[in-house]
């Protein structure tokens, strides 16, 4: 099917900075005279569509706004579909400002301003560090939407290149961890809004630009056809006319590659066979009248290779990092992979294909390698189990965890078989009192913990202590023997006393000092100095007893509270407060009983 809606990319496809690239003029007025259509679209965010408009008229060429979509007409429909009336910080030029003001979006450049809800970063040939360092401090400090105009690395000029939309952000990315949505090429947006505005269907559509990455995939991706300029530039000081020949060879790599030349010689087709490299020579003839003579011979290294993701399928707990892996690609295709996900809010993903998620999500990640587009689906998960740290001896628990993404299997392991020993879904049995870790494998991460086996005294205290934890109990020493009412002493009492420990008192709780000074009598108090601040030493049940801040009470050891260890660096008071063993607490540690050894 004949093409006539054709779209273009302006730096680098028809213009060159300021300076009309040869040819061009000639081909829009032939698009004109068989009825078609142009339209430029460009990832250039610098100019408004009147100072392009501008542009071309000084270049000759006659345009109007349906001649162009922008990557900031682009992003004002974005902005007003996903952040309608809502304020848009904007790094960018001054005439983009005008633009998104004249089309009613909210922008500010004040980075205090508490409205901002998205930051909006465009090619800026203006930019400060000013600038950087406040788009930065918004990205460091609040939640907001992040969106970036287009993904180019460099924008074409008449000397050669310099940085354009992409690399700014990389330098923002550096700093923050936060990559943006591209709302310009290769997104297909552009050339819908093209196909949409003009009375031509996407067959009958051409996508012509510079760039694989951004001009010629926004085509792929909107399905319409593509297609670029590659131009063999020989001497140009000798005019040869219409007697050139070309001759081309396959140097080396025959085995890699099969070569297909046209009827007309001018150009060759290359297919893969295998994986390798290989090496092409173009050999430009002219026959000046009696002999042929070459006037310009190049070469072209090409690679073969056959890339595709080691797992397509991937996982990673919330803040734990993942990583896309790759092989097969070309020995030198490090250069040209680009990692992209399809959404960047709560995620993550670096040049090297390292990703992290701060969020419960899926998401995809497109990998661009080598001329294709792989695509690798990805969990953020928040894998959860539910069970007690505390075991009877002989006693299975199970520990089977939830959230996971199902990619991989969990996988358990005990560190000490002669304590416990764990299945493979997470079934743990309590073979011998003592302590060991259960470390649990789910989704690319892994976390361990303690697990104890206890005598059932103290599994039956640590329990009931749980329990009235969980009723959340009133504090009061007036009310603490009555149901629903506890004080520090009492809590630990009512905790112990069914299961035959009373601490010397069977009908009424004592003190917590009292509770030390049995212990004491009965040599159940730990040596002090082994175990304070060394949870890891503890067992759950033990008793922790805290000295008066100041002042005496005349009690043993100046003792006016108790709490309960109850195992992973986890002590619970009588107000049901769980805090962590080492947390520093306002009283000082003046003893620690085990209650039953």
């Amino acid at each position: 099917m004949e093409k006539h809606l054709i779209l273009f990319d302006i730096d680098g496809t028809v213009c060159q900075g300021e300076r009309l690239i040869d040819g061009t003029m000639q081909f829009l007025e032939d698009i004109r005279q068989s009825g078609g259509q142009f339209v430029f679209i460009t990832n250039n965010s610098t100019k408004s569509i009147q100072d392009y408009i501008l542009k071309f008229q000084k270049l000759g060429i006659k345009t109007d706004y349906s001649n162009f979509i922008t990557a900031s007409y682009a992003t004002i429909h974005y902005l007003k579909k996903n952040y309608d009336d809502k304020l848009i910080y904007v790094m960018g030029t001054k005439s983009l400002i005008r633009e998104l003001k004249k089309s009613g979006i909210r922008v500010t450049t004040d980075c205090e301003d508490p409205e901002i809800a998205c930051v909006l970063v465009a090619y800026d040939n203006e930019l400060t560090y000013e600038k950087l360092t406040d788009t930065c401090k918004i990205l460091s400090t609040r939640d907001v939407g992040y969106v970036a105009t287009n993904p180019d690395l460099v924008c074409p000029i008449e000397f050669g290149f310099v940085p354009d939309c992409g690399a700014m952000c990389q330098m923002i990315e550096h700093a923050v961890k936060k990559k943006p949505y591209f709302i310009g090429k290769p997104e297909p947006g552009m050339v819908d809004m093209s196909v949409a505005q003009n009375h031509f269907t996407k067959d009958e559509t051409l996508v012509i630009g510079d760039r694989l990455y951004t001009d010629i995939l926004s085509g792929i991706n909107a399905g319409v056809a593509v297609g670029g300029n590659i131009s063999l530039k020989y001497n140009d000081s000798y005019d040869y006319g219409n007697n050139l020949k070309y001759n081309w060879q396959i140097v080396n790599g025959n085995d890699h590659i099969a070569m297909e030349v046209s009827a007309d010689q001018k150009t060759a087709r290359i297919t893969g066979r295998s994986i390798g490299d290989a090496t092409v020579r173009l050999n430009i003839i002219t026959d000046e009248g009696t002999e042929y003579q070459s006037i310009e011979t190049k070469e072209m290294h090409i690679q073969i290779s056959n890339p595709r993701l080691k797992n397509n399928k991937l996982a990673t707990v919330l803040y734990n990092e993942g990583k896309v892996e790759l092989e097969g690609n070309s020995a030198n295709g490090q250069e040209r992979i680009i990692y992209r996900a399809d959404n960047n809010h709560n995620f993550y993903v670096s040049d090297d294909g390292t990703f992290y998620g701060y969020a419960k999500q899926t998401r995809k990640i497109y990998v661009y390698v080598d001329g294709i587009c792989l695509e690798a689906t990805v969990k953020c998960t928040d894998p959860q189990y539910r069970a007690s740290c505390i075991l009877k001896k002989g006693q299975k628990v199970s520990y089977k965890v939830s959230g996971a993404s199902g990619y991989t299997p969990v996988t358990y392991k005990v560190g000490n078989t002669k304590y416990a020993s764990v299945s493979s879904n997470g079934l743990t049995k309590g073979k011998k009192y003592g302590r060991t870790t259960l470390t649990i494998s789910a989704d690319n991460a892994s976390v361990s913990f303690n697990i104890y086996i206890l005598k059932s005294k103290v599994y039956k205290g640590v329990s009931k202590a749980q329990a009235i934890c969980k009723t959340k109990p009133r504090y009061s020493q007036a009310k603490r023997m009555r149901k629903g009412y506890v004080d520090c002493s009492s809590f630990v009492w009512k905790s112990y006393k069914p299961y035959g420990v009373n601490f010397g008192s069977k009908s009424y709780a004592p003190t917590a000092a009292d509770i030390a000074k049995w212990c004491g009598k009965k040599k159940k108090l730990l040596k002090l100095s082994t175990y304070n601040g060394k949870s890891d030493r503890l067992l759950p049940g033990d008793l922790i007893f805290y000295r008066k801040r100041s002042g005496k009470n005349g009690r043993y050891k100046n003792i006016d509270h108790i709490a309960m260890y109850v195992g992973n660096d986890t002590i619970v008071h009588a107000d049901g407060s769980s805090v962590s063993y080492s947390y520093p607490w306002y009283r000082k540690v003046a003893a620690i009983a085990r209650p039953v050894k």
